[in-house]
């Protein structure tokens, strides 16, 4: 009888302490992620954006599993750290990018989009659209260029 009553007891503590709000590789692996792809500015949902200049270059952004962030910014290249957390959502760049310093048409939109990429904090998939957000209002939103 007291064998059977320890390992009932044994039974129920593995059972209440096996995985009890943890978290497993395998399911954090698969938190979607924007790592991976590139991405294309697709539209900018606040009012005070300035227009897109003819002959300025398709905005892009990839994001590598290792913290980088690269892309074109409408007229010049950028990289940079960023900081991802798929299972939190969140999306954090630890200071400006670096970018090349050539002048041509939408340096204005060039300027406004680096400025908000440093405000970003999280970010969401609307069906196989990437938002990024500064709280919960929406700044950019890009598509897969694939």
């Amino acid at each position: 009888m007291r064998i059977q009553m320890i390992w009932s007891a044994l039974i129920l503590v593995v059972l209440l302490f096996s995985g009890a709000g943890c978290r497993t590789a395998e399911s954090a692996a698969t938190a979607p992620s924007p790592a991976n792809v590139t991405w294309i500015l697709s539209a900018t949902p606040l009012a005070d954006a300035p227009a897109r200049a003819a002959g300025m270059r398709i905005v892009t952004m990839q994001i590598t599993p290792e913290g980088r962030i690269a892309g074109c910014s409408g007229v010049n290249r950028y990289t940079g750290r960023v900081e991802v957390v798929p299972e939190q959502q969140v999306f954090r760049l630890p200071g400006p990018p670096a970018v090349t310093r050539m002048a041509g048409p939408g340096m204005e939109f060039e300027n406004y989009y680096l400025a908000l990429l440093q405000k970003i904090d999280r970010y969401r998939f609307v069906g196989d659209r990437l938002e990024l957000l500064e709280g919960d209002k929406p700044i950019l939103e890009f598509r897969p260029a694939n």
